[in-house]
């Protein structure tokens, strides 16, 4: 769709009109806490997205795609973005998360709500498979976002193959930080057009937990 912005002597405000791919929902509110309203919404593929007033983006970060953003409320004089299935606070200062777990770096300034659903607060719970998904789904502009939410878990381990079952890749990172969304990015540029299959394991000792998430590449 098209987001048009103008300012108060009806003149078109500076980055507009917006075109972005099917915005689901637009909500206006300061969430960034500058005392200046900002433009959220949200794509058909999950993606949530921050604009200032001026049409320039401040923040991105995915959801299931089969969540929906409904509003913006305050929680302990933090913004909160409330989805169907979830609850994502604006931080006013980042978390030390390391860079390459962020898209764009704005991961810093996005965390779950801890305590607000009960699978994402449980330690026996290794994988959070509501909150284990890709995006965008399918892929048409080079890039796969593989975003998954843990307990407490020693590793996690991600694995693709071909629709035929053929290992493509894998990654592995050690002592993720429990109950905080982190991402993967997997370049596709290169990779034929067609279905992949990722799976992925949280494991802790003995015990594991997994996921297989069905990706389309269109290149």
């Amino acid at each position: 769709g098209t987001i048009y912005g103008w300012d108060v002597t009806g003149t078109p405000a500076t980055d507009f009109p917006i075109v972005t791919d099917s915005v689901r929902a637009i909500l206006c509110a300061d969430v960034l806490g500058d005392e200046r309203r900002e433009i959220i919404g949200q794509k058909r593929s999950g993606e949530i997205i921050i604009w200032d007033a001026s049409g320039k983006v401040q923040l991105t970060f995915g959801i299931d795609p089969t969540d929906t953003l409904i509003q913006v409320a305050q929680y302990q004089g933090q913004s909160i973005l409330l989805c169907r299935q979830s609850a994502w606070i604006v931080e006013d200062s980042p978390h030390e998360l390391d860079g390459w777990w962020a898209l764009h770096q704005n991961l810093y300034r996005i965390r779950s709500l801890s305590g607000a659903f009960p699978e994402a607060t449980g330690d026996e719970t290794l994988l959070i498979q509501s909150q284990t998904y890709a995006y965008p789904n399918p892929a048409r502009e080079g890039k796969v976002t593989l975003r998954f939410t843990v307990g407490s878990v020693e590793s996690v381990e991600i694995e693709v193959f071909t629709l035929s079952g053929h290992f493509l890749r894998r990654w592995k990172i050690s002592h993720p930080r429990p109950r905080l969304p982190q991402e993967i990015h997997w370049d596709v540029r290169g990779v034929t057009s067609g279905v992949y299959f990722a799976k992925v394991y949280a494991t802790s000792g003995t015990k594991t937990e997994s996921k297989i998430l069905k990706i389309g590449i269109l290149n």
